[in-house]
């Protein structure tokens, strides 16, 4: 009788984790640009945020709320400039804006093979929030295209409840980072970039391409509006 039950909780824990609906893999946090506009200045500061409960981050396959305390997240920023050849496009962070050095994150500047240049960083818990923060002084004039946000490091342990636990199988998950709720980030000017990519392929669909991969395009002009 004993070794019957045992079995059968085995059973039902094997089994509820192999429901979708347990197990769901698609959240979103939301971050901010600040200041938000279409044109800045050679000479601007921004700060780019995120700063999400613990708690209460959002699944939208399941419309529910769940906690991802305890993972460990990483922060992205590329920068390109879309403005450029029509076959070329180009990631040089370090030519287009300087970082604020801040000793809470650990920034680290990341070079490719062809010299392009993004930024990595770990996101910190503060005060029951994932919380990334960077502030960047524009430096360059032209069409720019930014992409900020967090991603999940590690697995997750899929549950019974709004709350993961340790009993089921390990599960990779998708995390997007959306900027700017509500407002469009400036999506009009990819269709200035003589690129395909961006006049084009990430306009469709716009969601997918442009929105969740943390999309935010503007204009650096000098002070004389050259």
């Amino acid at each position: 009788m004993r070794l019957f039950i045992l079995l059968s909780i085995l059973v039902f824990l094997i089994s509820s984790c192999g429901k979708p609906k347990d197990c769901p893999d698609d959240f979103i946090v939301y971050g901010n640009v600040e200041p938000y506009s279409d044109i800045y200045y050679v000479g601007d500061t921004l700060e780019l945020y995120v700063k999400n409960s613990c708690e209460y981050v959002y699944s939208r396959s399941q419309e529910k709320y769940y906690s991802l305390r305890g993972h460990r997240f990483f922060s992205n920023l590329s920068i390109y400039q879309i403005d450029s050849s029509v076959t070329d496009y180009y990631y040089k962070l370090h030519e287009f804006v300087d970082i604020i050095d801040d000793t809470t994150f650990a920034y680290e500047p990341c070079y490719s093979t062809d010299s392009n240049s993004y930024l990595l960083f770990s996101s910190v818990n503060q005060n029951d929030s994932i919380y990334s923060s960077v502030k960047i002084v524009l430096k360059k004039k032209g069409l720019f295209y930014l992409s900020f946000g967090i991603w999940n490091s590690n697995v997750m342990h899929c549950g019974l409840s709004y709350v993961y636990s340790n009993y089921c199988d390990t599960v990779n998950f998708d995390l997007c980072t959306l900027l700017n709720k509500g407002k469009d980030n400036n999506i009009n000017f990819l269709k200035e970039s003589p690129n395909d990519r961006f006049n084009s392929w990430m306009l469709h669909p716009a969601d997918k391409n442009f929105y969740e991969r943390g999309g935010f395009a503007y204009k650096v002009i000098d002070k004389y509006g050259l």
